[in-house]
């Protein structure tokens, strides 16, 4: 009984922060916008395994887990929230359909190609922090999902390259965060796609706190 008390007066306080703050329309949904942008970048390594719908139902889903979280459930019942809240959602939509074609036109671009000799398809061959002194030699890195079947494949806007591709699982990767793996130490790590003025034979990995 004690704790179905604190429970409802716990939720009722999380309510009143929630009255209090939404008043200020443009900073909380400034808030939401921030929290549906972050799950896009989490939630983006899927966008190609994922349809659509799923997608962006995990994402809702999150971000109303943490929201909860914060204001209790009744904020759902609450119109100036749930307007917000689908302004939240429609903020990421524009990204996603960008991001989507971009992916999707380079992973069909590497199935017409990849058994043909030719330069349409670009993968990760250099220019990315080794795990070890061991992986230095290395002529590409690899996802972990599979025995070395998984290459990188290179999205590329501008001469720049934003994402990579798994060859083999179709699982998304910032430049800055490229899950790989080490089949010389049998590790999981982070890498990711060093500047033209960073040394790649130095700056290892495993050295940097990037390591899994």
């Amino acid at each position: 009984m004690k704790d179905s008390k604190y429970k409802q007066k716990e939720s009722e306080e999380k309510f009143d922060k929630f009255k209090k703050e939404i008043q200020n329309e443009k900073s909380f949904g400034f808030r939401i916008n921030s929290l549906f942008s972050i799950e896009f970048e989490d939630q983006l390594k899927d966008i190609l395994i994922q349809d659509q719908t799923q997608f962006f139902s995990q994402i809702k889903n999150r971000v109303k887990a943490e929201l909860e979280q914060i204001y209790s459930s009744k904020i759902f019942s609450d119109h100036k929230f749930s307007s917000l809240f689908e302004k939240g959602l429609n903020s990421i939509k524009s990204d996603y359909t960008e991001n989507y074609k971009a992916l999707n036109n380079t992973y069909e671009t590497f199935i017409k190609n990849r058994n043909l000799k030719n330069d349409k398809v670009k993968f990760l061959s250099s220019k990315y922090r080794r795990h070890c002194i061991n992986e230095v030699y290395n002529d590409f890195a690899f996802h972990t999902c599979s025995n070395k079947l998984g290459k990188f494949i290179l999205v590329e806007k501008n001469d720049k390259v934003d994402f990579v591709i798994c060859s083999n699982c179709k699982k998304v990767y910032y430049d800055t965060m490229i899950l790989c793996k080490c089949y010389k130490c049998n590790k999981e790590y982070y890498t990711e796609i060093f500047q033209n003025n960073e040394d790649e034979y130095i700056l290892l990995s495993s050295n940097i706190n990037l390591k899994k």
